[in-house]
């Protein structure tokens, strides 16, 4: 089971490929024909909407959602602003819209990330962008916007394979076959991690000594802080710090990458981690919820919401003693699920 939590609204992909949605549907995000909000989980009829094909994986910002299905064909939905949604123009799409291979060269959708304004895919042939440019979040080496889809160019990636794309407020980060990360867009509070606040036009790979010569086997864009998870089970963080979503005991913001530790810190190696507006949450191998940051709405799960400066245990109990194997972060909720594909839920609850 896969879980995408965004602002106002929960998506659901089930291990056999179903989709469930609930919560705010103004740009029909949810998926269900309408713009009706959905106050409990409504189940998405596949067949009708993605032409019979399971969906394998799904991202979703706060007005569009876009997701991939079994035979590596990318939908999306939901707001068109700024043409977001890759079909060329700025219309709002309440049902889900296929972008074909034909869209990639032939090529085969396997990752997409949702972000401000902006979808990213990434195919067998590389990373491609659309949406808002402002910023130079798209990675074309401008800040122009597009309408459709566009491969960003392999030469800042020096030609190595990217494998993982996230896309946080302003600002995106990608992880190399080998490890490697780049990142690019806007850098306000560092969150680009190269130790200046200049934004980045083109994706720009980090130096490698800064995260301690170790190889990234995961990467996470917050609203304007960014996470890495190492082979060796650490986490590194860095950008802003205000509400203590770095985890480093205090609220400074940090222009490089810093360790934040790992049995140290965790009681064990670190395996995931998702971040959104201002908190973390991480994932140990012994099934563990650790989160930190702003407390605003209960959204970290410690049924309170006060603010912590480092990792800190989410409480068993809260899901019955099960473990857990993965975390979604929303601007104002966060969902987890266990090892038996129990989903749970906590923060904010309204449609405002």
């Amino acid at each position: 089971m896969a879980v995408a939590c965004r602002e106002g609204f929960t998506i659901i992909v089930t291990e056999q490929g179903g989709a469930w949605a609930c919560g705010k549907n103004d740009r029909g995000q949810l998926i269900l024909g309408s713009q009706a909000h959905q106050l409990l989980p409504a189940h998405v009829g596949e067949c009708k909407v993605f032409a019979g094909e399971p969906l394998v994986m799904m991202s979703a910002e706060s007005r569009h959602t876009a997701g991939v299905t079994k035979d590596w064909v990318l939908w999306s939905w939901g707001d068109g602003g700024c043409g977001k949604l890759g079909h060329g123009d700025e219309e709002t799409r309440q049902r889900p819209e296929r972008l074909g291979r034909e869209m990639f060269g032939g090529s085969p959708a396997v990752m997409v990330a949702c972000g401000d304004d902006l979808t990213l895919v990434l195919t067998a042939a590389g990373l491609w962008s659309c949406g808002a440019g402002s910023y130079g979040q798209l990675g074309h080496g401008n800040q122009e916007g597009k309408l459709v889809l566009t491969l960003v160019a392999w030469e800042w990636f020096n030609g190595i394979p990217i494998i993982m794309v996230s896309a946080g407020g302003y600002h995106r980060v990608a992880l190399g076959a080998e490890g490697r990360v780049w990142t690019w867009g806007l850098n306000h509070a560092g969150q680009l991690g190269h130790n200046e606040l200049e934004n980045r036009l083109v994706p720009t790979q980090l130096a490698g000594e800064s995260l301690g010569g170790s190889a990234a086997v995961l990467v996470a864009a917050g609203g304007f802080h960014t996470v890495t998870v190492m082979i060796d089970g650490a986490l590194w963080d860095w950008g802003k710090g205000a509400e203590g979503q770095l985890g480093l005991g205090d609220t400074e913001s940090m222009l490089v990458p810093v360790r934040v530790g790992a049995q140290e810190k965790f009681g064990g190696r670190v395996l995931m981690a998702a971040c959104d507006d201002a908190y973390t949450l991480a994932v140990t191998k012994a099934g563990t919820l650790w989160s930190w940051g702003t407390g605003h709405h209960g959204k970290p799960g410690h049924n309170d919401e006060n603010s912590r400066l480092v990792p800190t245990q989410v409480k068993v109990q809260h899901f019955g003693h099960a473990k857990i194997v993965s975390v979604a972060a929303g601007v104002s909720h966060s969902a987890a699920v266990t090892e038996h594909g129990g989903l749970y839920t906590w923060g904010e609850g309204t449609l405002e």
